[in-house]
């Protein structure tokens, strides 16, 4: 096997792009047509990061 690198990235975070009420509406509209609920949980999540109301970091 090869050698694991760690990676140099810095971790994306949704919540830095939900900037205006447009891009929310269309980030939940996708995740309410999504056949997968967690897509929904964790958009509903990430909102909930963008506007200040998660109380976590």
């Amino acid at each position: 096997m090869g050698e694991v690198r760690e990676s140099s990235y810095a971790p994306f975070d949704v919540s830095d792009y939900l900037d205006s009420e447009e891009v929310i509406a269309e980030l939940l509209t996708a995740a309410m047509e999504a056949s997968e609920p967690g897509i929904l949980l964790a958009v509903l999540a990430a909102v909930a990061k963008a506007r200040c109301l998660g109380g976590g970091p």
